[in-house]
């Protein structure tokens, strides 16, 4: 089996790791993968760092890049991310390889704020997912989503995410008041000003929000963190790396997911793997996530959802988020560890490489 991995090269955050977990595992289990950018950048750099193959063709060198993948015996194609999606796509009659692409949310969100620009490359991104040979989703209900968009689905595979966890759970720093955390980009789908406002509604002191992450709605957030006098509750972080939110973890209680939508969030398996419990509105993936209130907290995709979520958390107190953090790891482990995602990766592609399938 020899497979393509195309992205436009730039991801940060989830989406690097779970490109870079995906080529790791490949790898490991002697799957033929390489790694194809359109630019230099967080991908080719970390595959360097790594030993992974990847290979940087600009995607303006449009022949170039599709003779890379007619001429080097690939048993599939498989984009991430719009950009990707689009141009392979665009340029499918001149692909003589099957194309499969790995959706990790709901598209019609993912350019959410965006104007008429952002219209535009959601209706492009569908398009292409219409248009491919298969779908790899992360959650059963995205998998229902894009049914509804007319997608066939004999043509989705559902592979969950997943990720390597660490053998020990590093010691927590003691700290005196309950410490939540989210980290995400900062975008509407992320629904940050309606976590700040439920925290204005909880009106407790003793509870603070860590918040990881930077983009567009920096200087909104912050404002709406001055109108709401929370700055001595409120921290922001901007972009951090890997190795920095780990240790920020340390001092956590809570990790927070309160998107408007999301797919199967890499945050979950991170705070997991720091065994911190995690607060999740109603989503597509909340009940993988957490199969009962021993695991997490799930709440109605709402203000007073968000609002009475935290409530309950501070009800139980540190030490039992600590246990339930515990239980959260032991579950990620067993469900979502390296060995069952190749499983499910294997058989997707299988499936996919076999023209009749198709």
């Amino acid at each position: 089996m020899k497979v393509v991995n195309i992205n436009a090269g730039q991801e940060t955050g989830g989406a690097l790791t779970h490109l870079i977990f995906m080529a790791q595992v490949l790898k490991e289990h002697n799957i033929d993968n390489v790694l194809l950018v359109f630019e230099e950048g967080t991908i080719s750099k970390a595959a360097r760092e790594l030993g992974l193959a990847y290979k940087v063709i600009n995607q303006k060198n449009t022949s170039e890049w599709i003779n890379y993948l007619n001429e080097n015996n690939f048993d599939l194609v498989q984009t991430h991310g719009p950009r990707a999606n689009f141009l392979v796509t665009l340029h499918r009659k001149n692909i003589h390889v099957p194309h499969i692409v790995t959706v990790h949310s709901d598209p019609r969100y993912d350019f959410l704020g965006g104007g008429i620009k952002g219209n535009i490359q959601s209706k492009l991104n569908v398009w292409s997912l219409k248009h491919s040979d298969g779908l790899f989703v992360v959650s059963s209900e995205l998998k229902d989503e894009l049914t509804k968009l007319g997608i066939n689905s004999n043509r989705i595979v559902q592979i969950n995410n997943a990720m390597t966890f660490s053998n020990d759970v590093r010691p927590k720093e003691n700290h005196q008041f309950m410490q939540m955390i989210i980290v995400a980009r900062l975008h509407p789908v992320k629904e940050h000003a309606r976590l700040i406002k439920a925290l204005s509604e909880v009106k407790n002191d003793h509870i603070f929000l860590n918040i990881v992450g930077d983009g567009e709605l920096r200087e909104s957030l912050e404002q709406l963190v001055d109108q709401y006098e929370l700055n001595h509750q409120v921290e922001f972080y901007g972009a951090l790396k890997s190795s920095e939110i780990n240790e920020l973890y340390r001092k956590m209680d809570l990790a927070l997911i309160v998107s408007k939508s999301e797919g199967f969030p890499l945050v979950f398996l991170e705070a997991a793997n720091n065994a911190v419990p995690v607060l999740m509105t109603e989503l597509s993936a909340t009940h993988l996530v957490i199969p009962d209130e021993e695991h997490g907290i799930a709440v109605d995709n709402s203000l007073e959802g968000i609002k009475s979520g935290i409530e309950k958390a501070y009800s139980f107190g540190i030490e039992q988020l600590s246990e339930m953090g515990l239980k959260n790891r032991k579950y990620a482990i067993d469900h979502f560890g390296p060995e069952s995602f190749y499983k499910q990766m294997k058989n997707g592609y299988d499936l996919f490489s076999k023209k009749e399938n198709l």
